[in-house]
């Protein structure tokens, strides 16, 4: 075989694998999608919404908003709760 089409067959062979080894277009963008919505979403669930075992690090930033929320719903979200609190005395009602 000559070094020329040695040089041809090698050029193939490393295009077809580079093709074999791509993701498909649709692979690529929901997997990136899912990371950016991982490290937004769940940082903020844990800021704003998560229930601590202890008083909440973020008290002042999730009392604020929620004062923000009940201001546009135009009343209190969930009755009496105390959000940012420690919640060691509250018990969850019981269902039937």
């Amino acid at each position: 075989m000559s070094p020329s089409d040695r040089y041809r067959l090698e050029r193939k062979y490393k295009r077809r694998v580079r093709i074999r080894g791509q993701h498909p277009a649709s692979w690529m963008r929901f997997t990136g999608t899912l990371q950016l919505l991982t490290i937004t979403v769940l940082p903020a669930y844990m800021v704003l919404v998560m229930d601590w075992p202890m008083e909440h690090p973020f008290g002042p930033l999730r009392e604020w908003m929620w004062r923000k929320i009940d201001g546009v719903r135009g009343g209190t979200f969930g009755g009496n709760l105390e959000r940012g609190k420690a919640t060691e005395g509250k018990s969850a009602p019981e269902s039937r």
